[in-house]
C-alpha cells in the first residue's frame, strides 16, 4: 500500500488524478484547514503584503523557495506564516507554486492561483505577482471605502444618541432634584424644558423598553441604508470595477479570455446574468467588444477601452488602466458625499447638544437664589 499527496479542486478530483496514475484509490484524507476569525480587511492586507515582499525578493533574482523562507521569517501575521510554511515544504516535495497556493484557498483565492499557475508556465511570476499586488491594494481600498460609506452615518448618530441617552438616564434626574429642592426664585421653565423632563421620566421609568426600541430602529434603518446601497449606481458601478480588475489582471497573467471569464464571474454572483450572456457570445465567437454590446455594463468607459485594447493587443493593460481611472472617480464621489454629510450630521449633532445644554442648564442656573 502506498500513501502519498496529490493536489485537487476537490475529493473526486484527487481520486480521478490517483485513477489516472493506475492507482486503486482506498481513502483520499483532506488536509484540515483552520479557519481564521478576523475580518477579511485584514487577510487581503497580509495577502498584498506577503505579494508585495515577494516580487521584489524574485526581483533581486533570489529563488522562490529561498523568497519563501525570508517572508515566513519576518511574518507577523499567524495564519499566513503557518500557510508560507506548508507552502515552502510542498514546493521541496516537487509540486508547483500555484498548486501549493491552492491548498491554502482561506487566503488564496482561485483568482490568485490561476494568476500564479500561467505565470509560472511563462516564466513571468514576478510581474504576476506585481499584478496580484496591485489588484488586491485597489480591492482593500475599496473596501475600506465600502465600509466608510456604510459605518460612518450611523457611528456619529449612535454616538449621539448614546450621550443623548446618557443625559436622560443620569444628568437630567439630578439637575430636576436638585431644581425642586431649590424651588426660591425659580422662573417659569419652558415648553422644551418641560418636555425634556418628561421624556427624561419616562425614560428612567422604562429604560429597558427605550434601549430596545433604538435598537431595533437602528438595525432597520441600518437594513434600508444597506440595502439603498446595494440597490444603488455606487454598488452596480463598484461591482463592475472589481469585475474589471479581476478581469484585467488575469489578461496580464497570461490567462486566455475564457478562462478568465470563468474564473472572474464565479466570484461575481451579483454581475451572474449579465457575465453569463457575455461568456455566450465569446464562446459563440464575438469578440470581447461585441460582446460588450450585448450587455450593459454600468462603467461607460469600459466600452472604449475595451475597442481601443483589443484592435492593438493590450485588452488587459487598457482594461486595467479603465477599472484605476473608474475607482478614482468613484472614490471621489464618495469622499464628495461624505464631504456634503458630515456638516448636515455636525449641525443636527450640534443643534442637539444645544439643546440639552440649555434645557439642562438654564432651569439650574434660575434655580440659584438671587439670579
Amino acid at each position: 500500500m502506498q500513501t502519498g499527496m496529490v493536489i485537487g479542486k476537490d475529493v473526486h478530483d484527487a481520486r480521478e488524478i490517483l485513477r489516472g496514475r493506475g492507482l486503486s484509490v482506498v481513502r483520499v484524507y483532506v488536509p484540515h484547514q483552520v479557519r481564521i476569525f478576523v475580518s477579511r480587511l485584514r487577510i487581503l492586507e497580509e495577502v498584498v503584503k506577503f505579494f508585495e515582499y515577494l516580487c521584489v525578493l524574485l526581483g533581486q533574482k533570489i529563488s522562490l523557495t529561498e523568497s519563501l523562507d525570508i517572508l515566513e521569517a519576518v511574518a507577523d501575521f499567524s495564519p499566513l506564516k503557518k500557510a508560507i510554511h506548508q507552502i515552502s515544504d510542498t514546493i521541496h516535495k516537487g509540486f508547483s507554486f500555484s498548486k501549493a497556493l491552492a491548498q491554502h484557498s482561506h487566503l488564496f483565492s482561485e483568482f490568485i492561483v490561476q494568476c500564479c499557475d500561467n505565470a509560472e508556465k511563462t516564466g513571468n511570476l514576478c510581474e504576476a505577482c506585481q499584478n496580484i499586488c496591485t489588484f488586491l491594494g485597489m480591492r482593500v481600498s475599496m473596501l475600506k471605502m465600502s465600509r466608510k460609506t456604510l459605518f460612518y452615518p450611523f457611528c456619529v448618530l449612535g454616538a449621539l444618541l448614546l450621550l443623548f441617552f446618557s443625559v436622560l438616564q443620569y444628568v437630567i434626574p439630578v439637575t430636576k432634584s436638585f431644581i425642586m429642592e431649590n424651588t426660591v426664585g425659580v422662573r417659569s421653565t419652558s415648553i422644551s424644558q418641560k418636555l425634556l423632563f418628561s421624556i427624561s421620566d419616562l425614560f428612567v421609568e422604562h429604560s429597558f423598553l427605550f434601549v430596545l426600541i433604538f435598537v431595533i430602529i437602528v438595525i432597520f434603518a441600518f437594513a434600508l441604508y444597506r440595502r439603498w446601497l446595494r440597490t444603488s449606481l455606487f454598488y452596480e458601478k463598484q461591482n463592475w470595477i472589481f469585475w474589471v480588475q479581476m478581469f484585467s489582471t488575469l489578461l496580464l497573467s497570461g490567462v486566455a479570455i475564457k478562462d478568465a471569464l470563468q474564473v472572474s464571474n464565479s466570484h461575481m454572483p451579483a454581475l451572474k446574468l449579465q457575465l453569463k450572456k457575455m461568456e455566450e457570445s465569446i464562446i459563440n465567437g464575438a469578440s470581447f467588444y461585441q460582446a460588450l454590446t450585448v450587455i450593459t455594463p454600468c462603467l461607460p468607459s469600459m466600452l472604449r477601452f475595451a475597442k481601443i485594447g483589443e484592435a492593438n493587443g493590450l485588452l488587459g493593460k487598457m482594461l486595467f488602466q479603465c477599472a484605476q481611472l473608474e475607482q478614482e472617480h468613484l472614490n471621489n464621489r464618495v469622499e464628495t458625499m461624505l464631504a456634503r454629510l458630515s456638516p448636515i450630521i455636525l449641525v443636527f449633532a450640534g443643534g442637539a447638544i444645544v439643546w440639552l445644554i440649555s434645557s439642562v442648564f438654564v432651569p439650574l442656573y434660575d434655580s440659584l437664589p438671587g439670579v
